[in-house]
């Protein structure tokens, strides 16, 4: 059993590792990331210097098949609102017109573990064109972290 926590621990922290050198080489830290679920693909979004947050998603190892570097002010926060039984937040991303919304929520009690997603909004449309989850146990960050920046 102890065998078993320790190699999960070790594949959570090299989900993990992988992502870091992104956000490391452009002086950055990982602010969230996880694998999509039934995908080999993942998603990450870097928190730069000087206000600029870098979304993306692709495959592990290969160049992102969509790469976005927005300033704070052309990123849309949307923190938790009060209500219900998970305390979640968002961060999207734009890109003509599209928008790239990833999302992070945890259990109040914070006994389950974060789930994270990624919703694709069309422009102009208000239910997403497609919505993926993340893969269990591979969510890492904190959006809820950005309150203070964006109020």
């Amino acid at each position: 059993m102890r065998t078993l926590i320790i190699l999960g621990t070790l594949m959570f922290s090299a989900a993990g590792l992988q992502a870091a050198p992104k956000c490391a080489s452009l002086g950055g830290e990982v602010l969230f990331h996880c694998k999509i679920e039934g995908s080999s693909r993942e998603v990450t979004i870097c928190d730069l210097p000087d206000k600029q947050y870098l979304y993306q998603y692709g495959k592990p190892g290969q160049t992102p098949e969509l790469s976005l570097q927005r300033s704070q002010s052309e990123v849309v926060y949307t923190p938790w609102n009060g209500v219900g039984n998970s305390i979640w937040a968002r961060l999207g991303f734009r890109n003509k017109g599209y928008l790239y919304d990833v999302g992070r929520s945890i259990q109040k009690g914070g006994e389950s573990p974060p789930e994270g997603y990624l919703d694709i909004y069309e422009p102009g449309k208000d239910t997403p064109i497609a919505s993926k989850q993340c893969q269990a146990g591979t969510v890492r960050g904190d959006l809820d972290s950005l309150w203070d920046r964006f109020n």
